[in-house]
């Protein structure tokens, strides 16, 4: 069973989830791509337990609780690797099929249909099993929204999650009516298999909050510490929260209020170059309406904050020698592209490109450039650029076709 499951189901899930990271669209970044690499959080939920016993036992209801840390990789927006490390507990009593039986629990641990002389017993609906529970463990998370271009760059993730774990669990049995420890287990080790779904969502640019539901199923001996007989369950559901927070690679990145590089510049010593690009510009050659015109010289890339559309001062002289060439060659008309990063929406981030672009625009108008000679475009996000700091920006460009 274990092995047709591994097969029939979680290969085929890891190999489609290998496949975007081969093509294009594995380079671009999002909102879950900017979060690749690694992240941390808590983790806490409530258990139920089924074994010999039941949480969902005949006498009452019981559900437990348990804490815990992980911490995984973020490969790409499909796949995650992650460790887990829980502590908790749960409790379980006899089952209605088990009391109509009219089982007896010996002193010495073992099942017995009637009391024994001369030992000490108790009837299965006289006691319950309080459960002490300790997992490590490491989940494969599939994102299925990863799968779609649409989704695949959205804050909100929907994860299936495979996984196996170590689990030790001490049991010791109490009496119902007024909690007295009857007996006392030893620690049992078990394999667990699980699997989780698991739904969540960025807060903001570090943060993200996120609900799971899944199944363990333990090996080896019954958990509660009761003695095995007709009942082969031996399984944990359990729902919980889940915060984390999202540390990301370890790269190096360019800060948006620093001021970057100068754009290169034609040396002064470099006369002969200076000159025949001047004798290049003084003499026009006549074209065609619809010819496109060269470019005169790259214009400097205008850098924001995060989600800001408001100019630096460090980016002051970068404007000003877009209005110096502009002053300088009447006849040069510009398009002005605004980009933004991959942080939050598709519809929030079009505005905020526009917003960079038109800042730019709004700056030269009034340093006397006419309007007509600057058209701007929002492209929304750069999914090309993987440093956030880039991929906020206004880019001043020759309009490519000449002024009928």
């Amino acid at each position: 069973m274990k092995k047709k499951i591994l097969s029939d189901w979680l290969l085929p899930l890891i190999v489609a989830g290998l496949i975007p990271t081969q093509g294009k669209a594995a380079e671009q970044s999002g909102p879950i791509n900017k979060n690749l690499g690694w992240y941390a959080g808590l983790e806490g939920g409530v258990p139920f337990g089924v074994s010999t016993f039941s949480s969902f036992g005949a006498d009452n209801t019981y559900a437990g609780f348990d804490v815990g840390l992980y911490g995984g990789y973020r490969f790409n927006p499909v796949l995650s690797l992650e460790a887990a490390l829980k502590w908790g507990r749960t409790t379980l009593s006899s089952q209605e099929c088990c009391i109509n039986a009219g089982y007896w629990l010996g002193s010495d641990g073992q099942l017995y249909n009637v009391p024994v002389r001369g030992m000490n017993g108790w009837g299965y609906g006289e006691v319950k099993s309080s459960v002490f529970m300790q997992n490590y463990g490491v989940m494969l998370n599939i994102n299925l929204l990863g799968f779609f271009n649409r989704t695949k760059h959205s804050r909100w993730t929907l994860e299936l999650a495979p996984g196996i774990s170590a689990l030790g669990t001490n049991a010791t049995i109490k009496d119902i009516a007024d909690g007295t420890e009857v007996l006392k287990g030893n620690t049992r080790w078990h394999l667990g298999v699980n699997g989780n779904v698991q739904a969540g969502c960025r807060i903001g640019k570090y943060f993200y909050v996120g609900v799971y539901s899944g199944i363990t199923r333990l090996t080896g001996r019954r958990m509660d510490g009761v003695p095995e007989h007709t009942y082969k369950q031996n399984f944990i559901w359990e729902s919980g929260l889940r915060l984390g927070v999202v540390l990301g690679k370890k790269r190096k990145s360019v800060n948006s209020a620093t001021p970057l590089p100068p754009e290169p510049t034609v040396c002064p010593e470099d006369t002969t170059t200076a000159k025949a690009e001047i004798s290049v510009q003084q003499t026009p050659t006549p074209k065609p309406s619809t010819e496109v015109q060269s470019k005169r010289t790259i214009l400097p890339t205008i850098y924001f904050d995060f989600n800001s559309a408001v100019i630096n001062s460090n980016e002051l002289p970068k404007l000003k020698e877009i209005k110096r060439q502009m002053d300088e060659h009447p006849d040069l008309n510009i398009t002005v592209d605004g980009w933004s990063d991959t942080e939050g929406s598709k519809a929030a981030n079009e505005r905020t490109s526009l917003r960079r672009a038109t800042a730019v625009k709004n700056w030269l108008v009034l340093q006397g450039i006419s309007a007509e000679r600057i058209s701007v475009k929002g492209h929304g996000s750069d999914f090309n650029e993987p440093d956030e700091a880039k991929a906020r920006r206004a880019e001043s460009n020759e309009r490519k076709e000449a002024q009928q």
